[in-house]
């Protein structure tokens, strides 16, 4: 497992780094006191060495038993300096400088000359220790000998390499033990709250009750229980929001088109009424006709030219029933590839001879090139007519003598990319009344109207609006109160 390797790398790493620092400061700590004690007792050792063979009258033989001296020299005052049978005469200065001291004082002197060590060591260093020489209780000279650190700690680095290995042996079973330590009390926990996870389903029920130590696992595995616990229960609330939701939304949809037939009802009551006005005249002119070919004596020619009339005033009557039935049989959901200026054409010639649009003149501009888009062409003849009849009561609503209603189509682009058209406007403006600017934000909100009580729902353009938005596209309305109102619908283009 990959995360499981990199886990146990980090502690494998993190355990070398400390051991190994903290060895290496026990070494160091340990071989820096070590040496301390080594010189102290060289400096002890010569300088009993050099007080026996200071008194002893013959200096050489005490002091020719100090096999580590590099040099040596005998300073007496006035007679100049002198070597020491068996070892190299000192030509250094600072030497001279210790044994003269000694003279003078009359005590032991010692430093350490030579090159300053870098770091832990101590490169070309030196000790010199120089004792007084007395004749008869009296103090004659000075005697001093200069040796290396270098034979005075060969044997701590004859041992060093022997520390160093055992200081690795450590390190190395140390970070296997604590490793592995560190695997079964932290990594395999981990590992185990990891297969859990990776290996849970709803069907397991709570998965983590295996890990029951009583350690900070335990109560991770606790916690976890706890979290899913609670999971599950906000899932089982999830489900029933979104059963709820889907019913609510399925009661918004049979609610939305029990409101698209309502609004439909009533167009088709207001049509059914002029309709019945429009009916009753060619009715009284074929009665009429009837009337004029009960007379015996007319002729062949007067009375085909009435039986003729007569069949056209029916086939009137018989165009304006067909228009009523096909607006108001039953809309199917199915969406289709329609024409825009057909929709517009057919409901202009149906509405042209109702009543209300005596006094209205329609006119149709259809400058878009494409007009097909995909939707229910019931709802979309639905939704135009309700705007035309709007128009149709604003104009009445103005007193105008000679009301106007303009329909015009036109393409326009989304991105201006020369691609082609990829949505039609229809605009639908009238002379009317207009809508006051503090109620146009709220002409598209349900049951808002301002014709006079009994006289509308409210529901015409909020039914209008859901039905456009269904199909893509969107409605806008533009109004100068006492000119002008202009429905602006957007619809998206048919794919090619």
């Amino acid at each position: 497992m990959i995360i499981s390797f990199g886990l146990k790398s980090k502690i494998l790493v993190t355990l070398v780094v400390l051991l190994g620092i903290g060895m290496l400061l026990v070494y160091l700590v340990t071989v820096t006191f070590w040496q301390r004690d080594s010189i102290y007792r060289e400096l002890r050792r010569t300088s009993d060495l050099l007080a026996v063979a200071s008194t002893g009258g013959a200096p050489g033989d005490a002091v020719s038993r100090l096999g580590d001296a590099q040099c040596g020299l005998l300073f007496r005052p006035g007679q100049g300096i002198e070597g020491i049978t068996g070892i190299p005469r000192c030509s250094a200065d600072s030497v001279m400088e210790v044994a003269r001291r000694a003279a003078m004082t009359g005590q032991q002197e010692s430093r350490v000359i030579g090159v300053r060590p870098a770091l832990f060591f101590f490169g070309q260093r030196s000790l010199v220790v120089a004792v007084p020489v007395k004749k008869q209780g009296h103090v004659v000279g000075g005697m001093a000998v200069m040796i290396p650190f270098s034979s005075i700690l060969s044997s701590i680095r004859r041992y060093q390499r022997i520390i160093l290995v055992s200081l690795l042996v450590n390190l190395i079973v140390l970070s296997v033990v604590g490793l592995f330590r560190f695997i079964r009390s932290t990594v395999r926990p981990v590992e185990n709250l990891v297969g859990l996870a990776e290996s849970y389903s709803e069907e397991d029920g709570i998965p983590f009750l295996m890990l029951g130590q009583g350690d900070e696992f335990g109560q991770l595995s606790g916690a976890l229980n706890r979290m899913m616990e609670r999971i599950e229960g906000d899932r089982e609330r999830l489900r029933s929001t979104v059963h709820s939701l889907e019913m609510a939304n399925r009661e918004l949809r049979n609610t939305q088109q029990e409101m698209i037939r309502a609004e439909k009802l009533a167009s088709i009551g207001r049509l059914a009424a002029g309709m019945a006005h429009e009916i009753g005249n060619p009715l009284g002119i074929v009665q009429g006709y009837l009337g004029l070919l009960k007379i015996r004596d007319l002729p062949p020619e007067e009375w085909l030219d009435y039986v003729d009339r007569a069949e056209q005033e029916l086939q009137r009557v018989n165009t304006l029933i067909r228009q009523l039935l096909d607006y108001s049989r039953v809309p199917s959901l199915q969406q289709l590839e329609v024409s825009l200026h057909d929709i517009l054409s057919s409901l202009v010639r149906m509405v042209e001879q109702q009543p209300f649009m005596d006094n209205v003149d329609v006119r149709i501009s259809c400058s878009a090139a494409s007009d097909r888009v995909v939707g229910n062409p019931d709802q979309l003849r639905q939704v135009f007519l309700n705007c035309l009849m709007n128009s149709a009561d604003a104009i009445a609503a103005a007193g105008r003598e000679k009301g106007r209603v303009t329909i015009h189509t036109r393409n326009e682009f989304l991105q201006e990319s020369g691609a082609g058209a990829e949505q039609v406007v229809i605009a639908i403006t009238d002379n009317g009344e207009g809508i006051r600017e503090e109620d146009l934000a709220n002409v598209l909100d349900p049951f808002f109207t301002t014709k006079d009580p009994g006289k509308g729902t409210g529901l015409g353009l909020s039914v209008s609006h859901s039905i456009i938005a269904a199909h893509g596209g969107s409605m806008v309305v533009r109004s100068t109160y006492g000119q002008e109102t202009t429905v602006e619908i957007r619809l998206p283009l048919s794919p090619e």
